[in-house]
């Protein structure tokens, strides 16, 4: 059985059957996923006062920094979940004029937010039930104990065919025992009758015989 090479090949078929049933297994596995965006953004501005057409130079910029991560899973009965957290940091600044006054204006803006979000789906008609998202697993699982009988079948098989080919080689050789057995009594009887021949009691053809 070890050195069959019939069998050392049947012997893969479990263990690919058992990599299907995981690979079926892995749609409801939890999935993570992360990210990050950063954006920075200057810009010059030229404000002119009406009344006096004074042009002053100007500018603004703005500094976003967001990042989000998620745990998200696929249940067996059909329902799916996903826990988000988002992040996001605003820095934004700018220069303006006042129209009544010509003066100047600095205005700041910064902003700190972040926040988790739960959403949950669960249909209620089509793919609702553990069997109808669990049938490619069965299936696989089924597949395995078919492929378990098969391998103890081919071994079985494989053993019946050395126990038949041992025996026929133990019968033949036997047979080849008895035959020159047969050859040995054939060549004796052989010898006797050309003695007899010899001394005139049997006639020669029994020689020939």
């Amino acid at each position: 059985l070890a050195n069959n090479l019939d069998l050392v090949a049947a012997k893969q078929d479990p263990a690919i059957a058992e990599q299907r049933i995981e690979v079926n297994k892995a749609p409801f596995d939890g999935v993570v996923e992360a990210g990050a965006s950063y954006n920075d953004s200057q810009a010059d501005e030229v404000i002119t006062e009406k009344s006096t057409g004074t042009e002053i130079n100007g500018d603004s910029g703005s500094q976003v920094f967001g990042a989000d991560a998620s745990f998200s899973h696929f249940l067996e009965y059909g329902g799916s979940y996903a826990l988000t957290y988002n992040w996001q940091d605003i820095d934004f600044s700018s220069t303006s004029i006042q129209p009544a006054t010509g003066f100047l204006n600095q205005s700041d803006f910064l902003q700190d937010t972040g926040g988790f979000t739960l959403d949950y789906q669960m249909p209620l008609l089509n793919g609702f039930g553990k069997e109808v998202n669990t049938v490619e697993i069965l299936l696989a699982k089924g597949n395995l104990d078919i492929s378990h009988e098969d391998l103890r079948l081919q071994a079985m098989t494989t053993m019946q065919s050395v126990e038949d080919a041992y025996w026929d080689v133990l019968a033949a050789s036997e047979a080849l025992r008895i035959s020159n057995l047969a050859l040995e009594r054939a060549q004796d009887l052989l010898e006797l009758n050309r003695k007899k021949v010899e001394v005139g009691t049997l006639a020669p053809i029994e020689i020939t015989e």
